[in-house]
């Protein structure tokens, strides 16, 4: 679509959630469920304006919330297998795929420069007073800060 509204046309036909653009905004990542399948979604690229769609990953598992680096040469996602959800990176093409977060990780994004992902700490299987408060991760190094509380702990 146009930015003015004009133009609408469908670029993929294959159910289609939490899209993310490639810096370069040819590639779109998006999530689907590969086809015959129920219990897992994947992530997938979409090389625009008619190019192939590509699958990134094979696993069998949840995947949710692909986002690029902002030089486009990883992309960062939730995992979720067995498990509370966490945060991975692979390369754009979906090699090298790596686990960053071991307490639970939602949503990554990535800093302007790329060093860091913010994401949101969440275990489903721990009630931890840190489920639901932002943290930054340092990508080359794996140290964690967390930017936020609870507000009911530390606000009564």
């Amino acid at each position: 679509i146009n930015s003015d509204g004009s133009e609408i046309h469908e670029v993929l036909r294959a159910p289609a959630i939490v899209p993310s653009w490639h810096p370069s905004g040819r590639i779109l990542a998006y999530i689907s469920a590969p086809p015959g399948v129920t219990d897992a979604e994947e992530i997938y690229t979409l090389d625009l304006p008619s190019g192939p769609q590509t699958r990134l990953t094979w696993d069998g598992s949840i995947k949710d919330h692909p986002n690029y680096s902002p030089d486009g040469t990883r992309i960062a996602y939730m995992f979720q297998h067995n498990g509370p959800p966490e945060v991975w990176i692979a390369n754009a093409d979906g090699s090298g795929a790596r686990r960053f977060t071991f307490g639970g990780g939602l949503y990554p994004e990535w800093s302007p420069d790329g060093k860091r992902i913010v994401y949101t700490k969440y275990d489903w299987m721990n009630n931890d007073p840190q489920n639901g408060v932002l943290w930054i991760l340092d990508v080359e190094t794996g140290e964690e800060l967390q930017l936020t509380t609870k507000w009911p702990s530390e606000c009564p």
